[in-house]
């Protein structure tokens, strides 16, 4: 039960440092680069706000894009692209052609009626859509507010504190259980030697 408390703590910590890590990585490239949305290693999050690729993407769900080689795209690919400085949408390629010397995508939101009114160039791509995490971006979304910034930085500090807390009441159970043990083996002993006291004072009185 030790152990695992302690690889819990661990994990936890690691996790946190991994968040923050990430965290600390997109706000200085947000800030260094701010024609550019931030990436990890080639990967890019996007918050899901509209229900254009429903039953595919929910909204208020967490996207996980891959940079790629534009080369590489083919039609049914679901990519993110700008459509302007401030806004990226996440549609599926649904035509690709070569107009005037330059490659053009085609796309349309799986659950729109119409397709996209113009193009995407290759310039404009931010990546092809990997993995989707549920709900994840409802909560991206509360953290970027006052009160969530001070969750995430207060519950690994308190996971800890309550895990440190825990671990001294064990030990101190674990002490008074010994000293209670110990206690309760010298009176055995007590009650042993006089017995033995009385064993031997018969003895004696017999001869």
């Amino acid at each position: 039960m030790k152990v695992i408390k302690k690889v819990i703590i661990v994990l936890c910590l690691i996790l946190f440092i991994v968040i923050m890590t990430i965290g600390i990585t997109i706000i200085y490239k947000s800030y260094s680069e701010p024609n550019r949305i931030p990436s990890v290693f080639g990967w890019k999050p996007f918050i899901v706000l509209s229900s254009s690729m429903e039953d595919t993407i929910m909204p208020g769900d967490l996207i996980l894009t891959k940079e790629i080689d534009a080369l590489e795209l083919k039609e049914g690919d679901v990519i993110s692209f700008r459509t302007n400085k401030y806004t990226v949408v996440t549609h599926r390629i649904i035509n690709i052609a070569d107009e005037e010397g330059e490659r053009k995508y085609y796309t349309k939101g799986d659950n729109n009626d119409t397709d996209d009114i113009n193009p995407v160039c290759n310039n404009q791509i931010e990546g092809i859509y990997r993995y989707r995490i549920p709900e994840l971006g409802k909560i991206a979304l509360n953290l970027q507010k006052p009160i969530g910034i001070v969750i995430c930085i207060a519950l690994p500090l308190i996971i800890v504190l309550i895990a440190q807390f825990a671990d001294s009441k064990r030990q101190e159970r674990e002490v008074k259980e010994k000293e209670k043990k110990q206690k309760d083996l010298e009176e055995k002993m007590e009650v042993l030697e006089q017995q033995n006291k009385e064993l031997m004072g018969k003895i004696n009185n017999n001869k």
